[in-house]
């Protein structure tokens, strides 16, 4: 009767032989069958709904049993105006069949599906056919249902237990997989970039926290993300099913996508778990799960709680290789802390005679670099014995940097490693090529697209990739070093590759693992006491998690070195203490004396004149401006850190003494008729030190920023 209204009015406006009417149901109802009403399930009760397609041009009309779908009527519709449908569009135009120019769409399996959340209506998908329906659940794919519709209309036999259907149901099942892949665009894209630990692949090292922190990346096509749910599961094929057995967070309204604490039990040590994640987006559209990720805990207590990553060997083939007389040279492109491998086949026992080296001098590889500048060369005699075909370079171990007690050894199992880039071979009495030769170099865990960085100077450029490329080659043994010279870290070196790290990786380990060995490995500078604390606030910035601060908040405090102050607020090192020493983590027979350092090296450095130094001329006082800059942003740190801790009387202390330090800086250290920072109380030289730093730090006064800036200026590179 409605259709009938409508018919005949547009007759009445006389379009009613240019109206083509579509009619179709929204989805089928269930009228108590399997106890059910409503909609919703894949069952043909939902699922099925009347398809008719009126057109005024043909004179008979015809039914057909080909499968449509509805999103085949925008499509129908985009036809019927003459407009080819958008990029992306899944549906078909139904006028090839309505105009009786076809009889088949090409389609013999549709996809089914309803993945919508809702409160006891759980969301499933599967595909059906002309004979066949199969579906199963999302939230637990283990659970299927099979139907032979011919025989069976109303689905009341699942035949997924049958044997005799295995091979149906086997294709069923992957062609879901396939048509939910081919179909799926980006507002379906699953999370990606999993971490457990702030560790990408997990898979390679053990973990130390049996709660550990989950995190993602939101996918692009999401644009936000409003809720998510978490699985973790005992076993492959349950994650594989979606079923989280250990651990299922449920869905969860919240826009947070890294520092997810486990949430279920704590998991069991030396056992291997799986997860996974999925997200709804700002529109509460449900995304895919993520692919799984496998993770174990370790069996091991630790003192310490950050889990280390794993590391990476490169094997790296020359780039150039020459035979230049008797000698074979070759070049690998860069300097890495490595060693060779290399393939040799003699019959003869004979000596070969290895030079690898950072630098040539002319064609050659620099034999006698400068000991001061730290420039690495080696010679390295290699018997081969004739049998013997695969070989590894001996290299010998400098003696500086592996000193027991001071040098950071290498991790266990690693060979001897020294930087270089380049190898020259003596003595070769068999032909030899580049296939022969591979350096081997080690790193840390690293992903190289990560970053990148491109203009249109290509200066820069190769400036950008020198420092990417020192960030890679420098994570060799675990920890932030000072490079080959010592091997030892240093907590202000540290945090300047701590920084750069976090620009060229994402990558938080390390500096983690840096830090827990400040805590009770600590180094003789006072300013570099201080920079611990500026490692801890860049850590909680970058990853928000706050277990390193809840598990060394106590002695954090003393590495500020608060304990020093005098009534207005000032610190001093010659105020040092045994007590705070102890506190600090050094031993109680140290061998080198606490005190300022300002910058390094010193002019005159190494008994030599020409050695103008990095301090601008700096003028050391008890109270100097540099550590008590430091101090001044010690304490605004520790102020956020006691917040965060919910101790608030210690937060109010923190922000009193960062106001005295600044004041006193403020009404002590300035130089008002230079308008610049002095270098400490009792002097009237000024660095570039002792006025950067406040500038940094936002000590200086609105009113005499335009002066400490000029001041800074004219120091020009002076460190």
């Amino acid at each position: 009767r409605e259709i009938a209204k409508i018919r005949d009015r547009l007759k009445k406006k006389g379009i009613d032989r240019n109206t083509v009417i579509i009619l179709m149901g929204d989805n089928g109802y269930f009228l108590g069958e399997r106890q059910l009403a409503g909609k919703w399930l894949l069952y043909d009760n939902s699922v099925r709904v009347p398809l008719i397609i009126y057109d005024p041009r043909l004179k008979e009309q015809d039914d057909s049993e080909e499968l449509a779908l509805n999103i085949d009527v925008p499509a129908t519709i985009l036809d019927l105006a003459h407009i080819n449908p958008p990029e992306g569009w899944q549906g078909k135009t139904l006028m090839p069949l309505v105009l009786g120019k076809t009889k088949s769409l090409g389609r013999d399996t549709v996809l089914i599906e309803h993945i919508w959340e809702f409160e006891n209506i759980p969301p499933s998908e599967g595909v059906r056919t002309k004979e066949w329906k199969y579906f199963r659940y999302v939230n637990d794919q283990s659970v299927e249902e099979l139907y032979n519709l011919k025989k069976d209309p109303q689905e009341i036999d699942n035949l997924t237990s049958n044997d005799n259907y295995a091979e149906v149901l086997l294709g069923l099942r992957k062609k879901t997989d396939e048509l939910i892949k081919q179909n799926s665009d980006s507002y379906s894209d699953g999370p990606n970039d999993l971490t457990v630990e702030f560790i990408r692949q997990p898979r390679n090292v053990k973990l130390l926290d049996a709660k550990p922190e989950y995190g993602w990346t939101v996918p692009d096509g999401a644009v936000t993300q409003s809720a998510y749910q978490i699985l973790v599961a005992s076993s492959e094929v349950n994650i594989d099913n979606n079923i989280g057995d250990v651990w299922n967070s449920g869905q969860t309204r919240s826009n947070t996508s890294s520092e997810i604490e486990h949430g279920g039990p704590a998991l069991e040590t030396g056992q291997t778990y799986f997860w996974k994640v999925r997200i709804w987006d700002e529109d509460n559209r449900l995304s895919i799960y993520s692919e799984s990720q496998t993770f174990t805990i370790d069996t091991v207590e630790e003192k310490t709680i950050t889990t280390p990553n794993s590391f990476q060997i490169d094997s790296i083939k020359p780039i150039n290789f020459e035979k230049r007389g008797e000698t074979y040279f070759m070049d690998f492109g860069k300097a890495a802390f490595a060693t060779m491998d290399f393939t040799y086949n003699t019959k003869i026992d004979h000596i070969l005679t290895f030079h690898i080296g950072e630098q040539l001098r002319g064609q050659h590889i620099n034999r006698e670099p400068a000991e001061k500048s730290h420039i690495r060369y080696q010679e390295i005699k290699v018997p081969v014995k004739a049998g013997e075909t695969t070989f590894r370079l001996p290299i010998k171990a400098d003696k500086r940097n592996t000193l027991p007690g001071k040098a950071l050894p290498l991790p266990e199992d690693f060979p001897v490693l020294m930087p270089f880039r380049y190898a020259e071979v003596e003595g070769a009495q068999d032909n030899i090529t580049s296939e022969n030769f591979t350096q081997l170099a080690f790193h840390s865990y690293w992903e190289d697209g990560t970053s990148s960085f491109e203009s249109s100077n290509d200066i820069l450029n190769q400036v950008w990739n020198l420092c990417k490329y020192s960030i890679k080659a420098t994570t060799f043994n675990g920890l932030y070093v000072d490079g080959d010279r010592e091997r030892i870290p240093y907590e202000a070196d540290a945090y300047l590759n701590q920084l750069s790290h976090y620009t060229t990786d994402r990558e938080y380990a390390m500096a983690r693992q840096t830090i827990e060995y400040f805590m009770q490995n600590p180094t003789w500078p006072t300013e570099w006491q201080q920079h611990v604390a500026l490692m801890f606030y860049a850590d909680y910035m970058y990853t928000g998690n706050v277990e390193l601060i809840e598990k060394y908040y106590e002695q954090l405090k003393y590495k500020t070195l608060y304990e020093l102050a005098r009534e207005d607020g000032l610190i001093s090192s010659s105020k040092m203490t045994p007590e705070l020493m102890n506190k600090l983590g050094f031993p109680e027979k140290m061998t080198e004396t606490f005190r300022d350092i300002v910058d390094w090296p010193p002019s005159g450095w190494g008994g030599d004149p020409n050695v103008m130094g990095e301090r601008d001329g700096f003028v050391f006082m008890p109270y100097n401006t540099v550590v008590n800059s430091f101090y001044y942003q010690n304490m605004r740190i520790m102020a956020k850190f006691a917040q965060i801790m919910g101790k608030t009387e210690e937060a109010i202390e923190f922000e009193l003494r960062a106001v005295m330090a600044k004041k006193a800086i403020n009404e002590k250290l300035f130089n008002k008729e230079k308008g610049a920072y002095v270098d400490g109380e009792g002097t009237d030289h000024s660095s570039i030190h002792a006025n950067m730093l406040p500038l940094a730090f936002n000590i200086v006064p609105e009113d005499r920023i335009e002066s400490v800036v000029e001041f800074i200026k004219s120091r020009g590179m002076a460190c």
